[in-house]
């Protein structure tokens, strides 16, 4: 079977994506020592990390709502206990090996069927809780590069006019799934499966995820980056999702290396650089790899417990066979 034209499309953008990447870090990072980096590093408040590492917990929380507001949108009741472990495992995966749709989608459907799941239910939790999850996304962003047009366009050299426009056509196509909610219609339907507009509570609440969420993820870096950024709180929000989007859009695992470019590129040219290197340092190590550590310890823990009773199943079932063949 041939392949399709979007995704060749996927593959040229990702290939671009990344070329014009390891040009800004080349560029950016040319005249930068690595004893500079590790000075930083070593210089890095305890305080910092730990606020890190608290805003870190805060949005893997937030992204679980994500997945129980799917199970509330096709109707089955699902602990949210068990929604909350398996959301963190998927996207701790995801986010630190990238391709969400596999990486993520594999961990979920290797839980949710154990639990009587059923396929189709697991399918459309995963496309309705990625639609979100993306729109989500877009329309914070758009929202951040509108009201913070003025500093992006001195970043990136483009006219005013063009980030509002930027941020204003972001935030319209975020803004339908919200907007879909509250029409209540139509139905459509995505890959053999009919799509009914979700309840204004679910959208709302959504919606409101995805704010916080990107609100939390952004401060996990900001907190670790110097005083002297030159860019306030909310300026940095919108430089971190568009940052955030480019890895994405690179298909790199982590968006490594596009991620950082796009900061680099983005953040004001007085920020000093190793400083900004060694805080996305050490948030890749909070943000990404414990994470990641954390959530294979636990699925490795899981599939021993599932192997542990799938051989004590096995032995009762041979031992009542073995009983028969006795008694006969």
């Amino acid at each position: 079977m041939g392949r399709k034209p979007t995704q060749y499309l996927t593959a040229l953008v990702a290939l671009a994506v990344l070329g014009a990447a390891g040009w800004v870090l080349s560029e950016k990072l040319s005249d930068l020592q690595f004893d500079q980096i590790m000075e930083r590093l070593h210089a890095t408040a305890l305080a910092d990390v730990g606020l890190s590492l608290l805003f870190t917990v805060g949005a893997y929380l937030v992204l679980t709502v994500y997945d129980s507001t799917a199970f509330a949108y096709i109707k089955r009741p699902m602990r949210f206990m068990r929604v909350m472990y398996v959301s963190f495992i998927a996207y701790a995966f995801s986010h630190t090996l990238g391709f969400g749709a596999v990486s993520g989608g594999s961990v979920r459907y290797r839980f949710y069927t154990r639990w009587g799941v059923s396929t189709y239910d697991i399918a459309t939790v995963l496309i309705f809780g990625g639609m979100a999850y993306v729109l989500g996304i877009v329309a914070v962003a758009g929202f951040i590069v509108f009201i913070n047009a003025d500093d992006l366009a001195r970043a990136v050299d483009a006219p005013i006019w063009a980030s509002h426009l930027a941020g204003a056509a972001a935030v319209i196509v975020g803004s339908s799934y919200l907007i879909w909610s509250i029409i209540g219609k139509p139905s459509f339907v995505l890959k053999g499966r009919r799509f009914y507009p979700p309840s204004l509570k679910i959208g709302l609440t959504q919606v409101a995820s995805a704010c916080l969420e990107w609100g939390f993820a952004s401060a996990a870096l900001f907190f670790l980056l110097p005083q002297d950024l030159g860019v306030s709180y909310w300026g940095f929000i919108g430089i971190y999702v568009i940052g955030y989007i480019a890895g994405m859009m690179s298909q790199a695992p982590g968006g490594i290396g596009v991620f950082e470019a796009a900061l680099l590129l983005l953040l004001p040219e007085t920020a000093p650089k190793d400083a900004v290197l060694a805080a996305m340092l050490v948030y890749r190590a909070l943000y990404f790899l414990l994470p990641f550590m954390i959530a294979l310890t636990m699925m490795g823990c899981s599939e021993a417990r599932g192997a542990a009773r799938a051989a004590r199943k096995g032995a009762i079932i041979k031992h009542r066979k073995d009983r028969a063949v006795e008694g006969k």
